[in-house]
């Protein structure tokens, strides 16, 4: 029996491709019919005269694959066992073998949506996939550091080990809550804990203290210097003059229009007297304001300006060597006088004897382009975002971790509605970085190509990583 993934137009599946003829007919039918909740819906093909079963896996996440992101503990794992004595008692009721549930890392999937296990039937005969196999499995994917779930997983193995064990035998008592149900997840009821993201996307590199505080003049890309922003606090004197006429106005026509006591006449000329000096005020600040934002803008200008001659000077003075041999041998000199071609053997050509009398200057070699590796030492391996709203860039010096927006699972969090919950596992090789898609539902491309569900590729310095729409470069 070979288990496989692949897509198929918009589904993730997980694809058996049994080696033996279909005995059970009412199975087959059973299963594609999708009425039990804690069984994967089955689709069966046959293509070039050879059968397949398709299991619909969107969403869902394996049990290996759920390992690699968090371990579970006995919470986790009284859940699972919970689960599995479900779907044992669903497929008595349907009339179905429990036999046939293939039970496995690979097999049996985690709904982190709803928080329910998911499994596969197969009405195939498996003799890999046995109850006593798994449960031995089951100890490698246990949290090492709780004690309480060591404990229970090596119990569950001891139970298997008893002839005619059934797997409601397994489920230990009850010390935690009751696990969500499959069939009222299916049914659109609210089941366990509401997933919460967190605000903002977690990454060790980001510094709060970068942001510019308020009322400082900033800088385009083009060096041009840009007004201050407000601080918010006050009123402008823009505003400020507006309300001053008003009032100053509406004084004048109070005293033109309607007929006043003496105390009234004393309070209206108090009131456009005040209107008036304030406009004035009002006026002078603004004058002030604006001859303080030109003299910036003038020195901003100035200050770049100058950089840029500079910089323009600078570049005039590299060095390049150029030899009778067409335009892609163009090779340049570095600061100790060595080489490096670009392809062939240009390293040998001599250069123009004008080029070289160049080079002799001291002051020249100061500007001369020095041709780097592809990674100098020391420096750590990046993943860096090309993403507008997702600036950020996430070290691999610290392998595996796993990249999604689920917190308390994922390692680093992606804050974007492409990216699943448990979108990708990158991990060290033997001699290059693996990166693993985890059946993510926009999937994994490298280098435009998507990967298969599941699949693990080996990536190297310059190749493009895409999780969903976030776009990372490999530098």
């Amino acid at each position: 029996m070979n288990l496989s993934y692949t897509r198929d137009l918009e589904h993730n599946y997980l694809v058996i491709c049994p080696q033996e003829e279909r005995t059970d007919v009412f199975a087959l039918r059973m299963m594609a019919s999708g009425d039990i909740p804690c069984l994967l819906r089955m689709q069966p093909r046959t293509i070039d005269g050879y059968e397949s079963l398709y299991y619909e896996t969107d969403n869902l996440i394996s049990l290996s694959n759920r390992a690699l992101a968090k371990k579970l503990n006995g919470r986790e794992l009284h859940a699972l066992t919970g689960a599995m004595a479900e779907a044992e008692t669903q497929m008595c009721e349907y009339l179905l073998d429990p036999a046939m549930l293939l039970l496995s890392g690979e097999t049996v999937f985690w709904d982190s949506m709803r928080g329910t296990w998911h499994f596969v039937c197969c009405p195939f005969p498996q003799e890999e996939h046995t109850l006593v196999a798994f449960t031995e499995e089951l100890t490698q994917y246990v949290d090492d550091a709780e004690e309480a779930a060591i404990e229970e997983a090596f119990e569950i193995c001891i139970r298997a080990q008893t002839p005619g064990t059934r797997i409601r035998d397994l489920v230990m008592r009850a010390k935690y809550e009751a696990p969500p149900s499959c069939a009222a997840a299916k049914g659109g009821e609210t089941v366990g804990k509401a997933e919460t993201f967190p605000e903002e996307a977690v990454f060790p590199e980001d510094d709060p203290g970068e942001t510019s505080g308020a009322g400082e003049a900033d800088e385009d890309e083009e060096g041009n210097t840009k007004e201050p922003a407000p601080d918010g606090n006050g009123i402008r004197p823009g505003i400020a003059t507006v309300l001053f006429m008003a009032v100053l106005l509406a004084g004048i026509y109070i005293r033109k229009e309607y007929i006043l006591t003496p105390a009234g006449n004393i309070l209206s000329v108090g009131v456009i007297v005040l209107s008036i000096l304030g406009t004035a005020g009002s006026l002078f600040l603004r004058m002030e304001e604006m001859r303080s934002t030109k003299k910036k803008r003038k020195k901003g200008t100035g200050k770049h300006a100058r950089t840029r001659a500079a910089t323009r000077k600078k570049s005039r003075r590299i060095t390049r060597v150029r030899s009778g041999t067409p335009r892609e041998q163009v090779t340049w000199e570095s600061a100790s006088g060595v080489v490096y071609p670009w392809q062939g053997d240009a390293g040998a050509q001599v250069p123009r004897q004008e080029d070289a009398a160049e080079a002799d200057d001291p002051e020249e070699e100061a500007y001369t382009t020095v041709l780097c590796e592809d990674r100098p030492r020391g420096r750590t391996a990046k993943l860096y975002s090309r993403s507008a709203h997702l600036n950020c860039h996430i070290p691999l010096d610290r392998l595996p971790f796993t990249l999604g927006k689920l917190s308390g699972c994922a390692d680093y969090i992606l804050r974007d509605e492409s990216v699943s919950r448990l979108h990708a596992h990158i991990m060290k090789g033997e001699h290059e970085v693996l990166v693993k898609d985890l059946n993510s539902t926009n999937g994994t491309y490298l280098n435009g190509i998507r990967l298969k569900p599941n699949e693990t590729v080996a990536i190297h310095v310059g190749d493009e990583l895409c999780f969903g729409d976030v776009v990372f470069d490999y530098v």
